[in-house]
């Protein structure tokens, strides 16, 4: 039997939320790692003695490390671990941007231009000098009445930008890379993630206006690092000359708008695996692109120098519980690929 300490929480969303945290006390645990979902990072990860480490997603990592830093108890978060990192040198594929195959066959040049600007939103939110305000103007404006955004201008900053692992990277040059890791996250679940050939866009159509003038055009999106990439849009309310509605929604709804009989979503931004779950077929809608690349940090209020690497993972997770969020979609998930990357032994407990 061996002593441990440690608190790890997996968030989002995809996702996407915002997470609290609190100290854990010593306890007991058999070797191996003990995996454990939290359901309500909100309202449940408080001060408790059921976990040590953390794991949550930008740009709620810095704000929770910020809010943290002067607690009078002297209980502060500090990131100790880049879970992106700890998967491979380019991450992994965590968002993607679909259309519904209707769209894109009756409005191919109009596909062509909107992934030109989503690209270019891309760019333009990784630029060190970006205007911070117009990125949460243009986020906040867009979410339903009501939502409290994850980020503001108080903890949004261009390096939370980039630990967002943003980037525009075409369906057809990344198609290797989200095969691969649907087949790992299928390898480490009870279920399994696929795609067909047909589910990767791969039209070469000039840019251009939208043929149908009437033409309505709904775009959802999670709130977090997905929203962050179409920001530029957002903010520039580019219509392409047809009626477009951009939508920032929870990251727990977002499948939603892609499910149905007739889907809400003429283009959506999704979790990979929700994507290749719900859309694989291809016969619905097409991806067009990544987004973005993996922005989960592991965090720990043991205030120690060491950081988690592939070299010493086993060594300071070993007998450890860990709790995570939403243990079986693309952040428990992509935990768990690593772990067993690392020839790390884990049960799911409670």
């Amino acid at each position: 039997m061996k002593k441990f300490l440690v608190c790890l929480l997996a968030v989002c969303m995809l996702a996407f939320g915002a997470v609290a945290f609190t100290a854990c006390d010593e306890k007991t645990a058999e070797e191996g790692v003990t995996l454990v979902n939290i359901s309500d990072p909100a309202n449940e990860i408080t001060p408790s003695a059921d976990f040590d480490y953390m794991v949550a997603a930008e740009p709620a990592v810095s704000a929770k490390v910020k809010a943290t830093a002067n607690n009078a108890d002297g209980m502060r978060l500090e990131v100790v671990g880049d879970l992106q990192a700890l998967y491979g040198e380019d991450g992994y594929p965590q968002a993607v941007l679909v259309a519904k195959k209707s769209l894109i066959e009756a409005e191919p040049a109009f596909i062509a231009s909107f992934t030109a600007a989503v690209q270019a939103s891309c760019e333009w939110v990784n630029n060190d000098s970006v205007d911070i305000a117009a990125v949460v103007d243009a986020v906040s404006s867009h979410l339903p009445s009501g939502t409290t955004p994850t980020f503001s201008e108080k903890n949004l900053t261009a390096s939370v930008i980039e630990n967002c692992a943003i980037s525009y990277v075409s369906a057809q040059d990344s198609k290797a890379d989200v095969t691969a890791f649907l087949a790992e996250l299928s390898g480490v679940g009870d279920q399994t993630f696929s795609a067909s050939d047909a589910f990767y866009y791969s039209g070469t159509a000039e840019a251009g206006s939208v043929t149908d003038a009437a033409l309505d055009v709904d775009v959802y999106m999670p709130d977090g690092a997905p929203a962050l990439s179409m920001a530029q849009l957002l903010n520039d309310e580019n219509e392409f000359g047809c009626d477009l509605s951009y939508n920032v929604v929870p990251a727990t709804t977002i499948q939603t708008y892609v499910t149905g009989e007739d889907p809400q979503a003429e283009i959506c931004v999704l979790p990979v695996n929700a994507a290749a779950k719900l859309l694989g077929s291809g016969e619905n809608y097409q991806m067009l692109a990544t987004l973005t690349h993996g922005n989960i940090y592991i965090l720990s209020a043991k205030h120690t120098d060491t950081q988690i690497t592939a070299d010493n993972l086993a060594t300071l997770l070993e007998g450890k519980r860990v709790g995570c969020i939403q243990l079986s979609n693309v952040v428990g998930l992509t935990l768990q690929s690593v772990l067993k990357a690392n020839g790390i032994e884990y049960t799911v407990g409670e």
